[in-house]
C-alpha cells in the first residue's frame, strides 16, 4: 500500500511538472515557429512569388494550427480521421485542400511540411503527462508478451520447468 501512494505522488508530481511547466514552455515555442512560417509566407505573397489562393490555403492552414495547437492529442487525431472516413464531402474537401498544398510552389510545401511537423510534435507534447504511465503499463507488457513468445516456443516438458503443471486432469490420456 505504501509502495502504490508513492507510485502516485511521484505521478501525480510528474504531471503538475509537466502540465504545468513543460507542456506550457513547448507550446509556446511550437506557437512562435508557427508565427514564425506564417511570417514566411506572408514575406512570399508580398514578393508575389506564390498566388494568392496558395498564400489564402497556406495562411489558414497556419492559423489553424495555431488554434488546435494546445488541444490536439492523439484522441482528437483519432476522431478526425473517423470523420474523415465517415463523411464523404469532409474527405473530399480535406483531399483537395491537401492535393492544392502538394501541388503548389516549393516554398508553400516546406512551410506546410514544417507546420505539420510543429503540430505533431505539439500532439505528443499535449499527450506527455501520460508517457511515464503509459511506458509504466506497457514496456512490462511487451516484456511479458517476449516472455510468453519465448515459453510457447518451448516443448512441452521444457516449459513445465517453468511453469506449474496444470492442476486439471486431461481428456485424452497418453
Amino acid at each position: 500500500m505504501t509502495t502504490l501512494l508513492a507510485i502516485l505522488i511521484v505521478l501525480t508530481f510528474w504531471h503538475f511538472v509537466w502540465d504545468g511547466i513543460l507542456a506550457p514552455s513547448y507550446r509556446a515555442d511550437y506557437r512562435f515557429r508557427l508565427f514564425a512560417l506564417r511570417d514566411q509566407a506572408r514575406e512570399l505573397k508580398i514578393q508575389s512569388t506564390i498566388t494568392g489562393l496558395e498564400f489564402r490555403y497556406l495562411e489558414d492552414s497556419l492559423n489553424t494550427a495555431v488554434i488546435v495547437l494546445s488541444s490536439l492529442t492523439i484522441t482528437g487525431l483519432i476522431s478526425f480521421r473517423r470523420a474523415v472516413q465517415n463523411d464523404p464531402k469532409l474527405k473530399h474537401y480535406v483531399e483537395e485542400r491537401m492535393a492544392f498544398l502538394n501541388s503548389s510552389h516549393d516554398e508553400v510545401r516546406r512551410i506546410a511540411g514544417e507546420a505539420s511537423d510543429v503540430v505533431y510534435f505539439a500532439c505528443n507534447v499535449n499527450g506527455g503527462a501520460w508517457l511515464i504511465p503509459l511506458v509504466a503499463v506497457f514496456v512490462p507488457i511487451q516484456a511479458l508478451h517476449l516472455a510468453v513468445s519465448r515459453i510457447i516456443a518451448l516443448t512441452e516438458s521444457e516449459a513445465l520447468r517453468f511453469v506449474p503443471a496444470p492442476t486439471y486432469q486431461p481428456l485424452i490420456s497418453n
